[in-house]
């Protein structure tokens, strides 16, 4: 899709003062490939990207869960742990999103609720904590 953008002449008071840098026209093309299945595409990658699956057995692996309404969220990590356990690791998730829901563990655990991410819906357990961890200190 292209758009053709009218011409605009409008004077600004000062931009005589102002020294613009030079600009390009640009075009952008849309991949109109698509997954059909996303699914079966997830197991794909990572069956043929992540290599030795033995290596996850026994592990407890986390996936980081963000607040940035990633299309399809529940069926992605639904997917990716669901192979994870088959592969005999223990996945669980972890919000990773600063200071939205309030700051707070459970307001973190209600905003993945909003986005239907919950414990029941990807099967696996959510460890939400504001708890940290002081690794040191730097100087003043």
């Amino acid at each position: 899709m292209y758009i053709d953008f009218p011409e605009v002449h409008l004077t600004v008071q000062g931009m005589e003062h102002v020294v613009i840098p030079k600009m390009v026209t640009i075009r952008q093309k849309y991949d109109a490939g698509k997954i059909t299945d996303l699914a079966r595409h997830i197991r794909f990658q990572m069956e043929n990207n992540l290599e030795n699956r033995e290596r996850f057995r026994g592990r407890r692996i986390c996936l980081t869960v963000g607040s940035r309404g990633i299309p399809h969220l529940v069926l992605i990590l639904k997917s990716v742990c669901g192979i994870l356990k088959e592969w005999g690791a223990e996945p669980f998730l972890v919000p990773a999103m600063g200071s939205h829901g309030g700051a707070t563990a459970e307001g973190q655990r209600e905003l993945l609720a909003g986005y239907h991410v919950t414990e029941e819906s990807i099967g696996v357990p959510i460890l939400s904590s504001m708890e940290v961890v002081r690794y040191g200190e730097l100087p003043d």
